[in-house]
């Protein structure tokens, strides 16, 4: 729907000029409500003036360009060099792929808007941070850019790289270096990288770009270390970063750089204006500074895969390093029936949290009940540190003497480069009879008694009814069940968004409707009215006249509209005042005469066109001559008078009114449609009802893909309920898709974010995601929104509904009372109001941006551009949870973090 503009006209008709004694006629009189219309109006002036400007403001005023440039063209091979593509009006996709003498190690953007003399524009720069692979000249070829498919290129760069330090007075004020413990390796083997940054100069404002690490888990390792070192009789203050890798693949790895960013203090290299070295000392230079960026040199590491194991009767543990096995019960002599905990201890350092549960054989007279295994894993300086500890519940079913067969284990020992094993020590169990008065060894029908203990003892442990066991506890956790009520299979009720709008704003009418009422009833008259009446009432007067000297004339040419020229005078009086009148009412300020000067501020201060106040002008000298000077009884030059007087009276009296509600339709904002989430709308209500029941089966039978696909084909049928969605992340979850999983919690918890369960079950998946991302800086949403989690979705809704009834209801008492509405109570109300309004507008908008996605792919290779052949930039794995900026040809455009930004295919991310 187009922009709805009505103009209001005073109510002064042309007024044609007839002869032959016709009768000439003018509507003259003001509208009823004019003052309350422009009361009414005047109040939506400024907001709705701007919002006009914004919808009519064109949207590509200037032609597209782009330039790239670096901040230096010579540097060292340790230093790092910026460059920045900068985009014109408008913004493109950088294709970095064809930068091959530098590696990047950093991207990042900004944006600047400027209007200078009345011009507008707008300038984006993606910025780049390199590092140079070698010496020599090297080359950032020529860059190609795609905008609105259009392909530009940039102008190729050279760079100078040297082998020493280009500068050589700060180079060694603050520096970086990094070294790892071993730089051969084997598969599973963990070394120690360290970074250390060297200073020995105040700096600030420091931020690191680690290495990606790539073919390695990497984690930081104990606290950073802080010391002085003395190097070439110069103090430095140091601080030293662990990390922990353990390589994956293997091949010849390298270690990207590590680059540190940061400002460093300089001495002002002028003299002091004070002639005081008091103002000279660090407390009043401390705002100096200069920006520095230092980088660590490649490190080159080989990996070597794991010789072939051949023992087929040792486990191997699958850990690499140092290790040493244990066995003991908690006690050796029990009754039939009765359980015995056997715990088995693995301990030593590398990778022990990768080591499976040992095998023991026991005979058939033994059940065996697994528990979760326990790990106490520690992460030092030095590596992984710790023990992992399995217990086993064993229960005899006959009397006798029983032998736990030693646990062999196998690890591949770094020290030996070879596979050993380490054994524990046999242990023996003593099972005497079980007491006859226990009431499970009674059998009158003659059956084995083994087989009675066996079949009791099963249907304990089956039912969660066995007997305590002593040692062995829950010290794992588990996501909690599944929502099984009737309704979760189907849509919930919601509220629409375009019900809720006017429901929402349905008190803020009725409340104007009143306001306008009251103050019609009040009759309440403004200056600007009473002007825009006295400008009919000349307007009306003038006319008289000028009928009655047309009567005057058709009988006796030679008599004047009086004999003693006064009606004469008062016709042009009466134009005058007409037009001053009208130009007080734009202001709202009597007044009886203006002078040229005041009538050309009046109307450049209102906004009209600067020919009007000359025209304006123009006309009131002229009638101004003609009262003076003597053209009283020239009847048809006071009629054309008259008709430019009307003429100027009518333009004076223009005003646009832009109809808020047509504005609201036209932008879609009233009945703004809910989001169809419909993608399979063939099941029917008893379709999704079955296939629910069959999916809780499959779950509960360990089928958990099979529930997964049962619980998602009701989604995709377009069934809304977010206890179904919650069903769906547990099923994946036990399947073991936790990308899958998390994606479903996410859609969840937008709809029921305080659900307990949801909550539990959300934690415990994103504890299996491997990327963590560290929080930085404010969330502006966050902090203006911070309610918005306290409440469900729907219940806000109806929150802010019964708010705007409360304020409104409040504010229309106190009106008719005729007291002032914004007192204490008013305030917070309104505040209140504002506040829950804008939640739900900025749950909606957010609930509809597709601004936030989830990795589902196990791996994902985030790359430079919409295609596999692009630059691969990080790799992102699955669960992880990223913002959504752009959508275009199957590839989403991700920002994990400020400096890590990239495409990924839509296949390997979906948006929540």
């Amino acid at each position: 729907m187009g922009l709805e503009v009505s103009v209001i006209i005073s109510k002064a008709a042309e007024l044609p000029l007839l002869r032959g004694g016709q009768r000439l006629g003018v509507a003259a009189s003001a509208g009823f409500f004019t003052s309350y219309q422009k009361l009414f109006f005047q109040s939506l002036t400024v907001p709705l003036t701007c919002l006009l400007i914004c919808l009519l403001m064109p949207l590509n005023l200037f032609a597209f360009s782009v330039t790239a440039q670096v901040d230096r063209n010579r540097i060292s091979i340790n230093d790092s060099v910026v460059l920045k593509v900068v985009f014109n009006d408008g913004e493109g996709e950088v294709d970095t792929s064809v930068i091959k003498d530098f590696r990047i190690i950093g991207r990042s953007s900004s944006s600047n808007i400027s209007i200078v003399n009345g011009k507008y524009s707008k300038s984006i720069t993606a910025i780049y941070q390199l590092l140079p692979k070698r010496q020599g000249k090297l080359l950032i070829p020529p860059l190609k850019i795609v905008h609105e498919k259009n392909i530009y290129t940039t102008n190729p760069i050279t760079i100078e790289v040297l082998a020493g330090n280009v500068t050589s007075g700060a180079s060694k004020d603050i520096f970086v270096e990094a070294g790892i413990s071993d730089t051969s390796l084997f598969i599973g083997q963990q070394a120690v990288y360290q970074l250390r940054l060297y200073s020995a100069v105040r700096y600030s404002n420091a931020a690191l770009q680690q290495p990606s690490f790539k073919g390695f888990t990497a984690k930081e390792a104990g606290s950073r270390k802080n010391y002085q070192e003395t190097i070439n009789g110069r103090v430095y203050n140091v601080i030293a970063i662990n990390y922990v890798l353990i390589p994956e693949v293997a091949g010849e790895m390298e270690i990207e750089p590590a680059v540190i960013t940061c400002e460093v203090a300089v001495k002002g290299r002028g003299r002091d204006p004070f002639d005081d070295p008091f103002f000279s000392n660090n407390f009043f230079s401390f705002g100096r500074t200069e920006p520095r960026r230092v980088a660590t040199l490649p490190i080159s590491v080989k990996v070597e895969p794991l010789p072939p194991y051949t023992d087929s009767n040792v486990l191997f543990s699958g850990v690499v390093g140092k290790i040493d096995v244990s066995a003991e019960l908690d006690r050796s002599h029990i009754k039939v029936g009765e359980s015995v905990t056997l715990t088995i201890t693995l301990s030593g350092e590398g990778n022990l949290m990768d080591a499976p549960v040992p095998d023991i054989t026991l005979g058939s007279e033994l059940k065996v009940y697994e528990d979760s295994p326990v790990e106490e894993i520690e992460l030092t300086p030095d590596g992984y540190v710790g023990k992992k500890v399995f217990k086993k519940a064993i229960v005899p079913l006959k009397q006798g003497t029983y032998s736990v067969e030693p646990v062999d284990l196998s690890f591949f020992s770094v020290e030996d480069r070879q596979y050993k094993v380490v054994t524990t020590s046999p242990l023996t169990i003593d099972v005497e009879p079980e007491d006859i008065n226990s009431g499970i060894a009674g059998n009158s029908n003659g059956n084995n008694f083994s087989d009675s203990i066996n079949s009791s003892m099963e249907d304990k442990f089956s039912s969660g009814l066995a007997m305590e066991r002593k040692s062995v506890e829950f010290t794992g956790k588990d996501i909690l069940s599944l929502k099984e009520d009737n309704d979760v299979w189907r849509s919930k009720k919601r509220l629409p968004i375009s019900i809720f709008v006017m429901l929402f704003f349905l008190p803020c009418l009725l409340f104007y409707f009143v306001k306008m009422l009251s103050l019609f009833f009040k009759k309440e008259i403004s200056v600007s009215t009473a002007l825009n009446r006295k400008t009919d009432d000349y307007l009306a007067h003038a006319k008289k006249m000028l009928v009655f000297q047309q009567k005057e004339s058709a009988g006796d040419n030679r008599r004047s509209v009086a004999d003693g020229n006064d009606n004469g005078g008062d016709f042009f009086k009466a134009l005058h005042g007409a037009i001053v009148a009208k130009v007080l009412s734009r202001v709202g300020t009597r007044g009886e005469s203006l002078t040229f000067s005041e009538v050309e501020k009046i109307l450049i201060d209102t906004g009209a066109p600067s020919d009007l106040s000359d025209n304006v002008n123009s006309l009131i000298a002229e009638i101004e001559s003609a009262r003076y000077g003597g053209k009283d009884n020239d009847n048809e030059y006071r009629a054309v008078l008259y008709m430019r007087t009307l003429k100027i009276v009518q333009m004076l009296g223009i005003a646009i009114v832009i109809s808020l509600s047509s504005l609201l339709l036209s932008q879609g904002v009233l009945f703004a449609e809910e989001p169809v989430k419909i993608i399979d709308s063939t099941l029917s209500e008893d379709e999704c009802g079955r296939y629910f029941f069959e999916g809780v089966d499959a779950y509960k039978q360990g089928r958990y893909d099979d529930a997964a696909e049962k619980f998602s084909s009701i989604a995709r049928s377009g069934v809304d309920n977010p206890y179904l969605y919650y069903n769906i992340g547990n099923a994946f979850l036990k399947a073991g898709k936790t990308g899958h999983a998390i994606l479903w919690y996410e859609r969840a918890k937008k709809e029921e974010p305080l659900d307990p369960d949801l909550r539990f079950n959300l934690e415990y998946a994103k504890g299996f995601v491997k990327d963590k991302l560290e929080p930085t800086g404010f969330d502006i949403s966050g902090i203006f929104f911070f309610w918005k989690g306290y409440l469900p979705a729907e219940g806000l809704k109806y929150f802010a509904i019964i708010l705007s009834f409360g304020f409104f209801v409040y504010s229309t008492l106190r009106t008719l009372r005729g007291k002032r509405i914004l007192t204490l109570a008013g305030k917070f109300l309104f505040v209140l109001w504002i506040l829950a309004g804008s939640t739900v507008f900025y749950d909606y908008y957010s609930s509809n941006a597709k601004g936030q996605a989830v990795i589902i792919a196990p791996e994902v290779s985030v790359r430079s551009g919409t295609s596999s052949d692009a630059t691969e930039l990080f790799v992102l794995h699955a669960g992880t949870r990223v913002k959504v900026s752009k959508i275009r040809d199957g590839y989403l455009k991700i920002h994990f973090s400020k400096d890590k930004i990239g495409w990924v295919s839509s296949e390997d991310a979906e948006v929540i």
